[in-house]
């Protein structure tokens, strides 16, 4: 259990520094493609990729999307892929790309409040503590007055906006974690990208011919659909809250990359906000949630080894996926909101 909670934060984080790279790479992008295209472009490559990637997977490491998975994950590509997408892409090009990767600190305040208001996820007080300490620092950097004020206040809400939908949409994927994560972004992308990129055509923008959207598509494949297949993978292990937390890494990362590459100004705003993350990470990397807790029966499929949940079989591989039924099952242990173990929480629960 250490070694795939540690894997996991690997994952987390691996999806925090891809996807950081996105504000500042497709705010250089926008001087020759149209934001609306852009957005459109960047889930294409997601999907181009990961079809790709698929072709040579072996097993799938989790359950296909079944009819009820559905009506999550429709959701979820209605919400985060499509109208979260089109409202980052104007609030970037609305923003410098510096100003716009830290008001993203945002998408984990929604992830967390939706997650703990709307789907009975225990946050004790290291999880409220440590968002306490990343509101601060992205107030620190956002409202600081030291980034200019040369940005429109639309493109400030269409980035907070964008924000919103992906702490809802984050939440709506947690619920269909089980399913191979390859095969579900993957989807998403696809139909992401080709709703995006169809309205920015009746729009009446237009794909240049230009060497750009090779790049965009490139960056979609790496910053989308790497990321997202990491925050899928560390989604069962974690939890959408914490998995949200430790990804909030990812709007600092955006601005260190913005300040390289796109000659941003660094500042002493920057370095305090760094730190009290830094904080916040370590709060979090020592939470122990523990109390007795009943699991009911249940069916389903999913990636898994061989553990108190899940009983050997013979011929099988320690690692595989397979549908199978839980007995019901009462104990007591430390654990994370994970696959197993998503169920209401007392305010007596113990958290450490």
């Amino acid at each position: 259990m250490k070694s795939e909670k540690q894997l996991a934060l690997l994952q987390v984080f691996g999806a925090a520094l891809f996807f950081g790279l996105s504000a500042p790479a497709s705010k250089f992008l926008m001087n020759r493609i149209d934001s609306l295209v852009l957005a459109g472009l960047l889930y294409l490559g997601s999907w181009g990729a990961l079809s790709i990637f698929s072709f040579f997977q072996r097993v799938p490491k989790g359950a296909s999307i079944g009819r009820k998975h559905l009506p999550w994950f429709l959701a979820s590509v209605g919400i985060g892929g499509i109208l979260g997408q089109l409202l980052l892409m104007w609030g970037i090009s609305h923003t410098p790309a510096s100003f716009a990767s830290l008001l993203i600190n945002f998408e984990i305040i929604w992830t967390v409040l939706v997650a703990g208001l709307f789907f009975g996820e225990h946050l004790g007080i290291r999880v409220l503590l440590s968002m306490g300490l990343m509101f601060l620092s992205g107030a620190i950097l956002s409202f600081g007055g030291s980034l200019g004020t040369n940005f429109g206040f639309l493109g400030v809400l269409a980035v907070v906006g964008a924000c919103l939908c992906w702490g809802i949409d984050n939440n709506l994927t947690g619920r269909i974690s089980e399913i191979d994560s390859v095969q579900l972004t993957r989807v998403k992308g696809g139909l992401s990208g080709a709703v995006n990129l169809g309205l920015a055509l009746f729009l009446g923008r237009r794909i240049p011919p230009d060497p750009a959207v090779i790049f965009a598509l490139i960056l979609g494949a790496v910053t989308y659909g790497g990321s997202l297949v990491l925050f899928v993978k560390a989604l069962r292990i974690l939890g959408t809250a914490r998995t949200g937390a430790f990804f909030a890494v990812s709007p600092f990362i955006g601005a260190i990359f913005s300040i390289l590459f796109l000659r941003e100004p660094l500042t002493p705003n920057l370095l305090l906000a760094g730190l009290g993350m830094a904080l916040a990470a370590f709060l979090l990397l020592g939470e122990k949630h523990s109390h007795a807790h009943l699991h009911s029966e249940i069916e389903h499929e999913h990636f898994h080894e061989h553990d108190e949940h899940h009983h050997h079989h013979e011929g099988e591989a320690s690692a595989h996926s397979h549908p199978h039924l839980h007995d019901p099952l009462e104990h007591e242990h430390t654990h994370w909101p994970d696959t197993h173990h998503r169920h209401v929480h007392s305010s007596n629960d113990a958290m450490g």
